[in-house]
């Protein structure tokens, strides 16, 4: 998938998995879905994590120029480490481009129940945990690239008590997320070299340079005076 649905799909996998039990059900699983296109609340079962985009902001304060090596492997472009159990080590990365353009993607997580002591309280334990929407230590895992995202709490939970369209009673948190990404430009992976032919022949005298050799001018490789090399093939012939 292409730059943004790659967070969004990251992002929508990490929510997922949670489960409450109620009443009604033992185990019941929460399921987490976009507000895409938007929906009345009231058309909502419940439990339920909304995720919505809130924009997609260049982020000046990460900007950098430059042509560098890219630490990792952009979509569509194969892994250099091998086999896959292999160490990774991202300075043997084949590919170049100029410094990626920072982004951050903003979310708000709202989550929606019907009960506070049997949805909510056991929901925002959940997220608050380390790999979920941690409050210092947040990142998110994007597949498509092997890439570790920083994912920043901005917000929340923020709870609020109120009634659905049916007037039955509804409660919700949202929280506020940043996701760091970076647009990629123009991909280049230079020719691995195969054969290189070297020319030694000039280090073949393994006569001692004397000191007058040493102090001769050559008036070659020199930007001082007196002019100073030693060593050089004649390149007048």
């Amino acid at each position: 998938m292409p730059w943004i649905f790659n967070e969004d799909m990251a992002l929508k996998k990490k929510l997922q998995g949670l489960t409450v039990s109620d009443a009604n059900s033992t185990g019941r699983v929460v399921p987490v879905r976009y507000r895409l296109p938007e929906i009345e609340v009231a058309d909502l079962t419940f439990p339920i994590i909304v995720i919505t985009h809130l924009g997609w902001f260049p982020a000046p304060e990460r900007m950098h120029d430059g042509y560098v090596e890219i630490p990792y492997a952009p979509e569509g472009y194969p892994d250099w480490w091998f086999p896959p159990n292999s160490d990774f080590n991202p300075l043997l990365s084949p590919y170049y481009s100029w410094f990626p353009t920072p982004y951050n993607f903003d979310y708000q997580v709202t989550v929606y129940g019907r009960y506070m002591h049997e949805h909510m309280i056991p929901l925002i334990s959940s997220l608050a945990q380390y790999d979920r929407l941690h409050a210092r230590f947040g990142f998110l895992d994007i597949p498509q690239d092997g890439t570790k995202r920083t994912m920043q709490l901005l917000g929340g939970p923020e709870l609020v008590y109120t009634h659905d369209g049916d007037d039955k009673r509804l409660f919700y948190a949202s929280y506020r997320i940043r996701v760091f990404s970076e647009l990629l430009g123009e991909i280049n992976v230079p020719a691995v070299v195969r054969l290189i032919n070297l020319n030694i022949g000039v280090y073949t005298d393994v006569i001692d340079i004397t000191e007058p050799e040493y102090l001769e001018s050559k008036a070659l490789l020199s930007v001082s005076s007196p002019a100073i090399a030693w060593n050089t093939e004649q390149l007048y012939q």
